[in-house]
């Protein structure tokens, strides 16, 4: 089961974060003329770069904890973006049973807020996914995602879209940090999706 990204009194630690979406594409040029091929071959994943806040020793202490908790690479945890919020009254779920590997899905939209915009990340089984395009408020409609479902998915299940978090794991098995002279901690650390 993955580790919940801690908080401290309710309150986000992460002070700034790089993330992307890296694909496993390539393209090759001809020396000659210039002309290029790309093949795709289907790998998408979620990568961060992750700053925390200046922490107390007494933060530092419970943060440090739950990364040695981790035990390197071989634990996983939930993170998203803390800046993605929709309003809490949308409600979308899948509309029929999806499979591995699709990125159109059939959902249904239930709620009295605004509509989700494109580029909105959203979860699905415990996947962090970007919609392509618009969920319209009060519509049975369809969306394109990225990447694709990491897992089939049954009808009427939860598509979360507000604080949407992905199942992670470090990249590397070294948990460092720095101390200043101040006393205050600072952690940076890489992470991948747990594909």
């Amino acid at each position: 089961m993955p580790a919940a990204f801690p908080t401290i009194n309710g309150q986000t630690l992460i002070e700034k974060m790089s993330i992307r979406l890296k694909t496993s594409t390539v393209t090759m040029t001809s020396p000659f003329t210039f002309q290029q091929q790309t093949q795709d071959f289907g790998g998408r994943r979620w990568e961060a770069e992750v700053t925390i806040r200046l922490l107390t020793h007494t933060e530092a202490l419970q943060f440090d904890a739950f990364l040695t908790g981790l035990n390197g690479v071989a634990g996983t945890f939930y993170l998203g973006n803390p800046l993605m919020t929709h309003s809490s009254s949308t409600n979308v779920t899948i509309n029929g049973a999806q499979f591995a590997g699709d990125t159109t899905l059939a959902v249904t939209s239930a709620n009295t807020g605004a509509a989700v915009p494109a580029g909105h990340h959203i979860e699905i089984g415990g996947h962090l996914h970007m919609t392509l395009n618009e969920i319209p408020k009060n519509a049975n409609t369809s969306i394109n995602i990225v990447p694709g479902l990491r897992e089939a998915v049954a009808d009427n299940a939860a598509v979360t879209v507000n604080k949407p978090s992905g199942t992670w794991r470090l990249s590397k098995p070294e948990i460092e940090y720095d101390i200043e002279r101040s006393g205050k901690y600072s952690f940076n650390f890489s992470c991948v999706e747990a594909v």
